[in-house]
This record gives C-alpha cells, structure tokens and sequence, in this order.
C-alpha cells in the first residue's frame, strides 16, 4: 500500500514532460524558485488567499444580503421565493411536509389551462372531488400537486431543512443564510486550492486561488437564495473527499465519501451520476477486483443508502413514494427534451406537448423520459444535443431566477470580478487537453470525471448560468494549470512548445472566438422592476399619497442609483441596436418621468425639470433607436 501512495502523491510533484525536459530544468529556474517558495509558505499562502476572497464576499455580498436586494427573493415566480416559503413552512408548521406543498407560477397556470382544454374530462373530475370548493380553490394547482407527487418533496430537500433550521435558530432565514453561503464559497476556495495543489503544483493551486478571487459569476450566486454555491461547494467536496479516498484507501476515507455523497444527493439529485463515474474512476486506477478493493467501494454505496434513510423514513410516515427525493425531475427533462423544445438555454417550455407527456405519465420519471424521447428521431435529439452543447461552451450566463447581468449593474464590484465562463472555458478547455497528454499515472481522472459528470447533466437537461456554476468552478484548476504552462513555453524543447501552442489555438478557436462576440448581455428591465414593485412602489405611493415628498422623493431616488451605468453616458445622438436595452432604456424614461412629478408636487422645479429633460433624452433615443431598427 505504501508503494502505491508513493506513486500516487508523486502527481503532485511539477511534472517532467520528457527526458529531454529534464536537462532543460536549469533554464527554468524561475518557476521551480516559485514552486520552492510556496511549497515553504504553502499554509501563509493558503491563509492569505482565504482573506481576500472573504473580504471580496463582503463587499460584493453585503448588498445582496441587506435590503432591498434581498427583497428580490421575495418575487412569487422564482425558485428563491418558494424556498424560502418551503423553510418558513417547515420551520414553523409542519416539520415533516405532510401536505402537499408546491409552487403554482404563471407556466404552472398556462400548462394547465392547455391540458384541460384538450382533456376537459380532467376537468370536470377535479371540480367533482371537490364539491366544498372555495374561492381559493385552484383546479390547475391540483393538477400539478397530482403530477407533482403530492406529498413528495418538491425538490430535494436538504437545502429547505438547512434555511428551516437558520429560521428556527435566529428567525432571519435569508440574511444569515446568504451569510453561511458567503463562508460556504470560501470554503470553496480551500477545496479549489486542495485539488489544484493535488493534481498539479503550488503554482497552479496559487494561480486557481487568484482565478477564483475574480471569478464574478460564481461569487454573485452565493448571495442568492439558491442551492447553487452549496452544489458547487459538494461538487469540490465529494471530488477531493474521494480523492483523498484512492490515495489513503482506509474504511475511515470510504465510508466518509458515501457520507458526503449521501448529502449530496439530498441536496441535488444529479450527484447521484457522479457516484458510479467516481467508482469507476476508482476501479480504473486499481486496475483489479481484489476483496478490499470491493470492501471500500461496498462500504461507500452502504454509507450512501443510509444517509438517505431519514428522507424514507419520511416519505414512509407521510405516505410519500419511499424513494422518491423530488418531483420536479419528469417536468424538467420533459420541457427541456421534447421535440422543438425553446428550453436549451432558458425556461421557455411549450405548454401543449409538455402537458400530454405529463398528463400521459402522471409526472412518473422514467416514463416521461420514454414519451419525451419517443417525440424525435435520432437526427432531430442529435441536433437538440449540439444546442444544448453549444450554449454550454458559449460564455454567456444564461439567466433564471436571477440574472448575472443585473447584480452587474447594480453591484459595481461584480465587474472587477472579470472572470467569467468565457475565459474559464477556454482555458480550462486548454488546461484539460494539456493534461491529457501525461502519463496515466498522473492525469487528473477524478477532476475529469467530474468535469465530464457536469457536461453530462447539462446535455441531458438544458444550460443555465447557475446550472453550469459547478462545471465553471471544476474547471478553474485546468484554467489555471493552462496559463502556468504557457509561461513555461519559452523553456521547453521546440516539440513540446509547439504541442502547447496546438493545444492553446484550439482552444481558442473551438471554446473562445467563436462566442466571444456575444458576449454583451444587456439585464432585463424586469428585474429593475422586480425591485422597484418589491422594494420601492409601496413605500413611494404611501409617503406621496401622505404628502412626505421629501421621503417619497428620497425612495426614488434609491432604487435610480441601481440605474445602468451607461445611461448617463446616452446623449440626442446615441443609438441602440439591441432590442433589450431598448426596453430597458425606455423603463428608465418612465421612471425618471415618475421622478419629474415626485419634484413637481414637492415644488422643487428646478429638480423636476431636471428629470423631465432626462426623461425626454432617454425616451428620444428610445424612438429613434426603434426607428432606425424599424427601417
């Protein structure tokens, strides 16, 4: 056994490419000098990194974590408002969710109303049952709460009874939850650090650290009501907990894995894929079945079923399908597979074929992924496979429940975190290709098992910023890895230079150029209006209908300060060419022209007729824009 930890740790070590390579180590003297000196400071380097991406928390995080963006978590049609609802209603009512609790958004209304108008039969069934009906009563919210499973969990749970317990603990969920999601990314950062050091050198762990520190588009999620920074924290976890397993392969390391995956699972149920890849990595790596080999791998997916026995403990108490962890996953591959789906990269399902497959199915997983399937023919799911791949590798945050562009916006910090998918991409994509090409024995398998577990669940369901937030944090460490090879390439031997140089221009032809161009996503206006209804609307209309301008006026002037940057730099001759930013610019003319009549009852001329010519800016540009693009 000592013989192969050995072996192993030696993947740790700088590798050398070649025997040539060898001869060729006093002329980089520079980056061993480097290796040297973290390697005697690894732990002040370590703890130096964890001070800047904890101070970068604070500062980009805070404002999410106070008011009034934290209110945008309380918008009805999100994921971020029923998780908080799910919390408050365990924490306070009903502990084991013994009555069916789920959302009912718009799509959930527009689904349903499709169904019963080609299944009217349904219909009339539900109101039957329900004779006693009130007001309140919803015949499509019952359609759903049947497809849905009833009492099964909406979505896995573990993220619910986490935000119940902060609830019960000091009664402001959402604050302190963001707050532990804040220590949870910095958690994340060690593990980045861990790996990085693990499967490559102190370098390449320095350099993924610094990534990381400026990696925007994974830091906004933590201030989010979402599970998306916990599943980028367990993706890290089960990656470097059963790393830590091959290499020292105890029962202790074996049994603490199928814990971690266990949780895992309960937090996102796609973690389940990742288990037997991470096994076979495992098996792979061995190279044979002896006893303890199978001992380990046993013990894991042993450990693994019992973490999940409270939730079928659970499910047996309420009469809940016994292994049944979430509802959502036939709705989510339906929408997201079926023929001329709109869902590659955003949540735009057709209501029509999505309600029969699921009126068909009863919302059951795997029947509804045979109906979905049924619904193409291989050429036409091959070309849906290409789209979902595509918007993967574009660098673009495909936004749902939130938008990356928008915190952009209001929170300038989150634009000196620069770092986003596009550069991840290409160069992780860079550094993935680069290792391949060493021996076995030190390939990054599990990092690239991992890396192809994530690639796997995107194309089997649709692309998203927040779905993709783990796949960009696994491939930092690559990223990193490329850009301390390419500052290297002036010392190696011309045939290695030259294959880092092939490995550089496909990846920036393949995973960088082609997407590059696009890279300019201009926020919705309904997030800004998401946020004045939410946090402002109210507090305006009540201090102006009182006749407290001077409150009413001092609102508004608040939620302007969230304006886009770029529409103080608009002028009579500014023309825009996105149809987007149109409708955004022309929210802000009415808003500055709602700004003109808060000045005008005040008596303040002077700042009326401030906001009034503003108004009249930006609406001129709107209309000419809208011309120019109507020609």
């Amino acid at each position: 056994m000592s013989s192969k930890k050995n072996k192993r740790h030696q993947a740790s070590e700088a590798p050398i490419e070649s025997p040539k390579a060898a001869l060729a180590m006093s002329k980089i003297s520079v980056h061993h000098r480097l290796e040297n000196w973290l390697s005697a400071r690894q732990w002040r380097v370590l703890a130096a990194l964890v001070v800047l991406w904890a101070v970068m928390r604070i500062i980009c995080l805070s404002p999410m974590a106070n008011k009034p963006l934290l209110q945008l978590n309380d918008w009805q049609e999100t994921d971020n408002h029923f998780f908080n609802e799910w919390a408050q209603h365990l924490a306070y009512k009903d502990w084991l969710n013994s009555t069916p609790l789920h959302p009912y958004h718009g799509w959930h209304q527009t689904f349903a109303e499709q169904y019963f108008k080609s299944n009217p039969g349904k219909l009339q069934d539900i109101l039957a049952a329900n004779p006693n009906r009130d007001s309140t009563f919803t015949p499509g919210k019952v359609l759903w709460n049947d497809w849905y499973g009833d009492v099964t969990y909406h979505q896995e749970p573990l993220y619910a009874y986490l935000l119940a317990l902060i609830y019960r603990l000091t009664g402001d969920g959402p604050f302190w939850m963001l707050a532990l999601q804040g220590a949870v990314g910095v958690s994340s950062g060690v593990l980045l650090w861990l790996l990085a050091k693990r499967y490559f050198n102190q370098t390449v762990a320095l350099i993924t650290g610094l990534l990381y520190l400026f990696s925007g588009t994974l830091l906004f999620q933590e201030g989010l009501l979402l599970r998306t920074s916990w599943i980028v924290f367990f993706t890290l976890l089960c990656t470097w907990i059963f790393q830590r397993a091959m290499d020292r392969p105890t029962v202790r390391q074996f049994a603490l894995s199928g814990l971690i995956f266990g949780l895992a699972f309960l937090l996102q149920s796609s973690f389940l894929l990742f288990l037997p890849i991470a096994l076979a990595v495992y098996f792979t790596t061995e190279q044979k079945f002896t006893r303890a080999n199978l001992r380990n791998a046993g013990l894991m997916v042993g450990i693994w079923i019992l973490t999940l026995q409270p939730v079928v403990i659970r499910n047996s108490l309420v009469d809940a399908p016994l292994w049944r962890f979430s509802s959502i996953g036939a709705i989510t591959f339906v929408a997201t597979n079926v023929q001329g789906t709109q869902a590659v990269s955003s949540w735009r399902p057709a209501a029509e074929p999505c309600s029969e497959i699921m009126g068909k199915t009863n919302g059951q997983f795997l029947p509804a992924v045979t109906a979905t399937l049924a619904t193409h023919s291989l050429p036409s799911y091959l070309q849906l496979i290409w789209s979902k791949l595509t918007a993967m590798i574009d660098g673009r945050e495909w936004p749902n429940n939130e938008s990356f562009y928008f915190y952009r916006e209001t929170i300038p910090m989150l634009k000196v975190a620069f770092f986003d998918f596009y550069w991840i991409g290409f160069l992780g994509a860079t550094g993935l290709m680069m290792s391949m090409v060493y021996p076995s024995s030190r390939r990054p398998k599990l990092l690239v098992a991992a890396v192809l577990t994530q690639v796997i669940i995107l194309l089997g369901f649709y692309v998203l910023g927040r779905l993709r937030a783990p796949l960009a944090a696994l491939m930092l460490p690559f990223a990193a890895f490329a850009l301390s090879e390419i500052l290297k390439i002036q010392t190696n031997n011309l045939q290695i230079a030259l294959r880092k140089s092939a490995f550089f221009l496909v990846g920036f032809l393949v995973f960088f150029l082609p997407f590059y161009k696009n890279r300019k996503f201009t926020p919705d206006f309904t997030d800004y209006n998401v946020l004045y209804e939410l946090a402002y609307f109210e507090r305006i209309k009540s201090n102006a209908e009182a006749r407290r301008y001077n409150v009413a006026i001092a609102s508004h002037e608040d939620f302007l300060r969230y304006r886009p940057a770029y529409l103080d730099k608009l002028t009579t001759k500014s023309r825009l060419n996105d149809p987007a930013e149109i409708a955004l610019v022309d929210y802000f003319s009415n808003q500055y022209e709602i700004n003109y009549y808060l000045y005008e009852d005040s008596g303040n001329k002077r700042a009326a007729a401030n906001a009034m010519v503003k108004s009249k800016l930006l609406d001129q540009v709107v209309q000419e824009s809208r011309r120019r693009l109507g020609k």
